[in-house]
């Protein structure tokens, strides 16, 4: 008996192994007791309740969302009628899905009214939850706030995956988040919501009071003809990963325009761009960890990364410890401090982690022990046949050069990377001669 129990065992342990993988592994179509949503069914389904949804062909009209409920676009096109949100959630947990590969599934063609939230998906129930892991939401519009989602009041946005793209509104192209709500970003992406009507927050609108984690994920390629190409933040904007990259605005704040507090421990902030502010423009900015704030610019090419959004002094607050890796460029007053805190949570130079934008001045650590920009130093080294000597000069000053001591000697050369020139011992430069903080030039005595 025990063995042709252990015989018939191996037989089928070998019969497994012979099966394809797809075969053993889940079969992400697999809608077995889902409801399927079509052209013929969709009156009877306008309004859905507890379950799990599925399109099983491309279908036009809009959806009301009570309970617990997961659609599933299984790479069909939702589209809406025109006359409001594609989807509009009054009440429980909605989740957005897309199990086709490459995830083409869509929802578009919303139209929501003025001072109705969201084009594509309209959240207006207190304390609902709307969690989009797969499918785009593309090519709607939100009236007066949020193209493609819209948070109201008092609700919660988790977004891992998927994206919001291509919609249009007058604040929040991608995403707004009303009073009281919170948003968070793990995955997925925000791009491309660009409108001539948007005044504020091409990506991402957070109004006061709402609160915006972005952990990871993208935002790239919004507009705004404003402020706010990225991320426009009345309330606070918290993150620890991800990228705001690419993104453009009319007037301030091309990656955040932020008047509430920003919170940065991670995640890059890159080629962003603006009339002014190219990166962030913000006032209360607190700083830990790794952050990457570098390569945005104003419109006429200037470098701008982090500046403060009025005529008053940059004041960054240290919160943490800053890692190897963080990389902020910093326009800011000279000779006045724009950290606060940063003794106490680092031992390392500021100019570790933080870079002027203007390249004619560095950063240093003052009396107080805060982080502040002062005019770059460069170093000339004089050489000659029996000594060399090296002397620091401030950049963008005029300059007096040293007389030769060596018998015969009447001035100096200059051969550095092909640049060539002499001067009379004693000759005054008008500007100097170094162009960047850390710059050694070496003159080399001439009969």
């Amino acid at each position: 008996m025990k063995r042709r129990f252990f015989a018939a065992l191996l037989c089928l342990c070998l019969l497994a192994a012979t099966l394809p993988t797809a075969t053993l592994a889940a079969d992400p179509h697999d809608h077995t007791d889902w409801t399927e949503l079509t052209t013929a069914n969709i009156a009877e389904h306008a309004s859905l309740t507890e379950g799990n949804y599925y399109l099983g062909e491309d279908i036009n009209g809009d959806f009301t969302v009570d309970g617990t409920v997961t659609l599933c676009l299984n790479g069909h096109t939702l589209t809406g009628t025109g006359n409001g949100p594609v989807i509009t959630v009054n009440s429980g947990t909605f989740t957005l899905t897309d199990c086709s590969e490459g995830e083409t599934g869509t929802v578009t063609g919303g139209n929501a009214k003025r001072g109705v939230y969201g084009g594509g998906v309209n959240v207006t129930g207190e304390g609902a939850t709307f969690t989009l892991e797969g499918g785009n939401i593309t090519g709607n519009n939100g009236g007066s706030c949020g193209g493609g989602v819209g948070m109201e009041k008092n609700n919660h946005f988790i977004m891992t995956g998927g994206s919001i793209t291509n919609n249009s509104s007058e604040a929040g192209c991608g995403v707004m988040l009303g009073f009281y709500t919170t948003f968070t970003m793990s995955g997925g992406t925000i791009a491309d919501n660009i409108s001539s009507r948007v005044i504020y927050g091409g990506g991402v609108y957070v109004e006061n009071t709402a609160t915006f984690t972005m952990t990871g994920g993208a935002i790239t390629g919004n507009q705004s003809r404003t402020e706010g190409g990225g991320v426009y933040a009345y309330g606070n904007f918290i993150m620890s990963g991800g990228t705001i990259s690419g993104n453009t605005a009319g007037t301030r704040g091309g990656g955040i325009m932020s008047y509430g507090t920003v919170t940065m421990t991670g995640g890059s902030i890159t080629g962003n761009t603006a009339t002014n502010g190219g990166g962030i423009l913000g006032g209360t900015i607190d700083i830990s960890g790794t952050p990457v704030i570098k390569d945005n610019t104003l419109k006429d090419g200037t470098v701008c990364n982090l500046s403060s959004r009025t005529n008053s002094d940059l004041y960054v607050t240290i919160t943490g410890p800053l890692n190897t890796g963080a990389c902020i460029g910093i326009t800011a007053n000279q000779n006045t401090a724009f950290t606060s805190g940063y003794n106490a949570q680092n031992v390392s130079d500021p100019s570790k982690y933080f870079f002027s934008d203007d390249p004619s001045l560095g950063v240093r650590l003052n009396l107080d022990g805060e982080a502040e920009l002062v005019p770059g130093t460069y170093t000339i080294r004089y050489v000659q046949q029996d000594e060399t000597k090296e002397i620091d000069y401030t950049l963008g000053q005029d300059i007096t050069l040293e007389q030769p001591d060596g018998d015969g000697d009447m001035g100096w050369t200059l051969n550095n990377g092909g640049l060539t020139a002499d001067y009379a011992g004693g000759a005054t430069i008008p500007g100097g001669l170094g162009k960047t903080p850390g710059e050694t030039i070496t003159l080399y005595a001439i009969s």
